[in-house]
This record gives structure tokens, C-alpha cells and sequence, in this order.
């Protein structure tokens, strides 16, 4: 069986219920101008899903939720690139994570990628019934049906963060209210997010620097933006020389955080 079209005009969650109910096995391709995803679906569950898009590669998001710093990341690149291994699998051998956290990671980063394909807005897809070799993956079957939900909450917060960042090219600052430690208390990614809020930076730039999917910077920026922690750069603004560079001292910070935190995992 082969299937092919566009995402404007068949709806996502409906092929993808169609794929299920049928019990296919096969893999599906979903691609626009920038992006690729390959969802992996064996006997109508969604078992694997791979991206292009470096912000859903599995080191990316572990060192954005604090498991691994950047340079054991780095490392663990150069490294497995020469023994040939997987990342995920370098990062256990050296004990930077467990067995658990690797497959807990693996299973986040595919619905990740699932549900970050329900806010594109255009996209072709093609279906073709296909077996997969799953060696050396590490694959789950995935209710299909908590996927399109959660996609769906997904989209009803970002009409609500877009009322506060509109569109993508807007920079911000962070405020004074940064020096004001009491009652601030910031998640790890909270802190890493302030890091690439310099003034210069658009939530553009934000996306491709930080490694974060799009949704959760608008979620995090959103959040930083109702603290009072982040303010839109006025038009044709230009920091003075001698202001504080707040961003510079808040990436040292989390640099720190990140350090502390991984001596307890």
C-alpha cells in the first residue's frame, strides 16, 4: 500500500488513525522545506520516529534537561564516531546515564518529534507498507490516540503564548528584575533559556542556538515573559555599553547548576 498527499488537506491525526486502525506496517514520511520526519509504525502502533532537526537528537535533549553537560555531550560525539557506537550507548558505557534514563530519553525524543509535527504548517506526506529492522534501537509501542490529545493541547497554548510573541523575528532583554533573587526560583531550563536572551538574539535565533523545539521556547520564553524576567527590545534599541550583561552572567550560572545537578544523577 502507498499513500501520498499534503497535511493541509488530510488531516495528521486522521492518517495517522487510518495507518493504526489498519494494522499497517510501514513507514511514513513527512517533509517540508527545512524538516524530514520518518515515523516507524509495525502491526498499526507508532514504534520510532527520526527527525532532521538537530533540537530532537537525543543528546540535545538531555543536556537541555540538565542529564548530561555540553562538553560530556561533545565528547560522547567525538568519541562514538570513532568506536563506531551510538550516542546513547557511549553515554551508558561511560556511566554518564543509566540504561533507564537512556530509554526514557529515547521515548521522549520520539514524541517529541511526534507532537512538533501537529504545528507545521504545510508539509507533504508518503506512506508505503515497508518492514523495518529494528536492531540496536530502542523501541516502544506508543498510544497513538495520547499523541494527537497532547498534540492538541499543544496547539491550544501556543495561540496563547503567540498573544505575548507573535511571530519569531522579535528580540528581547532581560530585565533588572533578574538581580531581585527573592522569590525567584527558575527551573534548570528556565536558566538556560535566560542564557540566549541577549538583546541581539531573536526567538528565531533562539531555536537554532539553544536546541530547544520551538514549543517549548515560546512555553519557556512565555513563562520568563510573565515573571517579568524578559521584555520585548523596543524598535531600533541598542544596549549601552555599560550595561550589566545579565546574559553572560546567567550562562556562567547554569553552566554551575548544570554541573552541581549531574554529580547527583
Amino acid at each position: 500500500m502507498s499513500l501520498t498527499g499534503n497535511i493541509n488537506t488530510i488531516d495528521l491525526a486522521d492518517l495517522l488513525q487510518l495507518l493504526c486502525n489498519d494494522q499497517k506496517t510501514g513507514i511514513l514520511k513527512i517533509t517540508n522545506e527545512k524538516n524530514e520526519v520518518k515515523i516507524i509504525i509495525k502491526d498499526g502502533s507508532i514504534i520510532y520516529a527520526t527527525s532532521s532537526q538537530k533540537e530532537f537528537r537525543l543528546g540535545t535533549l538531555m543536556v537541555n534537561e540538565g542529564i548530561i553537560t555540553y562538553k560530556q555531550l561533545m565528547d560522547a560525539i567525538a568519541e562514538s564516531k570513532k568506536q563506531n557506537l551510538a550516542i546513547g550507548k557511549f553515554l551508558v558505557i561511560k556511566k554518564h546515564i543509566t540504561t533507564d534514563i537512556l530509554k526514557q530519553f529515547s521515548n521522549k525524543q520520539v514524541e517529541e518529534i511526534l507532537y512538533n509535527i501537529f504545528l507545521w504548517n504545510e508539509g507533504n506526506f508518503e506512506y508505503k507498507d515497508q518492514a523495518h529492522n529494528f536492531d540496536e534501537m530502542i523501541v516502544a509501542p506508543f498510544n497513538t490516540m495520547n499523541i494527537i490529545l497532547e498534540a492538541a493541547r499543544r496547539i491550544d497554548e501556543m495561540s496563547i503564548f503567540k498573544k505575548k510573541i507573535n511571530n519569531e523575528k522579535m528580540v528581547f532583554n532581560i530585565t533588572e528584575k533578574i538581580l531581585d533573587n527573592e522569590g525567584i526560583i527558575l527551573q534548570l531550563n528556565e536558566w538556560r533559556m535566560l542564557s540566549f536572551v541577549d538583546g541581539t538574539c531573536s526567538v528565531e535565533g533562539i531555536i537554532k542556538k539553544s536546541g530547544f523545539d520551538k514549543y517549548s521556547v515560546y512555553r519557556i520564553l512565555y513563562s520568563l515573559i510573565s515573571y517579568g524576567l524578559v521584555e520585548e527590545c523596543a524598535a531600533g534599541q541598542v544596549e549601552e555599553k555599560d550595561t550589566v550583561n545579565f546574559s553572560a552572567i546567567i550562562c556562567e550560572y547554569y553552566n554551575i547548576l548544570q554541573t552541581v545537578r549531574s554529580c547527583f544523577i
